[in-house]
């Protein structure tokens, strides 16, 4: 169910992904391409242009004199992210903290995390483990470094004797929710049965979420992306007034 979740959230980001991904290929397509027309046409006159055209003129003529350099370093770059993400445990500690400050997404890996939680404890739980070693399994199902760790202190506090639902609200990480089915397993001693009714709960909830945030991100790039194009659009256009 984990690997299903993951492959899920994956296909609902393709779409805003490509979006992504042509915006971003539209933008530098008109500073490589369209921009450098224009200073060619303000180069033939002597007025002094605006500091703001002058700054994306320059950034438009760095690109078009560097492409191959650009397209280089952003291999570079690309690979030595790809680098840190495989070997660097506080990189991927530092990405999983920024993920869960991310618009819409942020709710969409909370809620994953929660679903993982729940799963993998159930699971772990009824074949017969500690309850700590249970929670100690969850964690281990964490693709977000920082839950990974969170998880990982709830299961010591949990072997130290504490109840489950206090170890999650001392976290401060952990919804509401999530802590009132266990506080309501654990006073009613049907743990196994609020970890069921948890589980099935996040998962029903996914399915509307993974949809929900790939329609919300969807304006949000575009929205950006037209601020972008604007921006240019007005650098380009404020000599008019000058001239």
């Amino acid at each position: 169910k984990n690997e299903r979740l993951g492959a899920e959230f994956k296909k609902a980001m393709v779409y805003p992904a490509l979006v992504l991904a042509f915006a971003a290929a539209v933008v530098l397509f008109m500073l490589i391409k369209i921009i450098p027309e224009f200073k060619a046409v303000y180069d033939t006159y002597d007025e002094s242009l605006p500091e703001y055209t002058e700054f994306v003129l320059g950034i438009a003529t760095y690109l078009k004199d560097n492409t191959i350099e650009f397209a280089v370093g952003l291999l570079i770059f690309l690979g030595i992210i790809f680098i840190l993400k495989k070997t660097s445990y506080g990189f991927n500690l530092w990405l999983s903290k920024m993920s869960l400050k991310l618009p819409v997404l942020k709710y969409v890996f909370k809620k994953m995390a929660m679903v993982r939680f729940f799963q993998t404890t159930l699971i772990t739980y009824k074949s017969g483990l500690a309850l700590e070693r249970a929670v100690y399994s969850a964690s281990q199902s964490m693709k977000n470094v920082l839950y990974k760790e969170i998880f990982e202190e709830v299961a010591e506090d949990v072997s130290k004797g504490e109840k489950l639902s206090s170890a999650l609200k001392n976290t401060g990480y952990i919804p509401e929710a999530t802590i009132q089915f266990i506080e309501s397993g654990e006073s009613s001693g049907t743990l196994v049965e609020s970890l069921e009714r948890g589980a099935t709960l996040y998962e029903d909830e996914m399915d509307d979420y993974f949809s929900m945030a790939a329609k919300s991100l969807e304006p949000i790039i575009m929205v950006a992306v037209s601020f972008i194009v604007g921006a240019i659009v007005i650098a380009m256009y404020l000599p008019i007034f000058y001239f």
